[in-house]
């Protein structure tokens, strides 16, 4: 996982200097009113957080109000197990906390375009019994959602994040 972990420190320096956020997000980060926290599972060698925790960050830049905190999802399995997606423990998941620190909302592992395509390949892989088949499969479908993020500009994670944050 070392290799991948590279990898994504690369890719989220990338979207830090690239990432453009649009009037909609900026709007939206505007309307927060209250201190919130926004918690992520995560883990350094998750290609999706690495698409999305730089986008994450520029938006709480724009209100002092919006924290972000990041846990290690291996090192905090009892939080990870409340939100699950289709019973499986995917990253990154936002967690979003009100000044009481009282759950308010989530969102994650990734656009749901994004999710669509990785489920439709794990019920894919799960019929093809040649392993050299299986993992050529696997690396075509994830050279696919890098290239849906390359194409995307951020520009789902942010439309999707906005409408899962509570009040705006």
């Amino acid at each position: 996982m070392r290799h991948y972990t590279f990898m994504n420190v690369a890719r989220m320096k990338r979207l830090d200097k690239t990432t453009r956020l649009t009037e909609e997000t900026i709007a939206a980060m505007g309307e927060i009113q209250e201190k919130t926290y926004w918690l992520t599972l995560t883990e350094g060698w998750c290609g999706d957080a690495a698409q999305i925790i730089p986008v994450l960050e520029k938006m709480a830049e724009l209100n002092p109000l919006v924290e972000t905190r990041y846990m290690l999802r291996d090192q905090h399995l009892d939080i990870m197990d409340a939100f699950l997606t289709n019973g499986a423990r995917s990253i990154p998941k936002v967690i979003f906390l009100d000044k009481d620190l009282q759950v308010t909302g989530s969102w994650g592992p990734r656009p749901m375009e994004v999710q669509e395509v990785v489920m439709d390949n794990k019920a894919r892989l799960a019929t093809i019994s040649d392993i050299v088949e299986r993992n050529l499969q696997d690396a075509a479908s994830k050279k696919f959602i890098q290239k849906w993020y390359a194409k995307d500009k951020t520009k789902k994670i942010q439309k999707e994040v906005v409408s899962s944050i509570p009040n705006t």
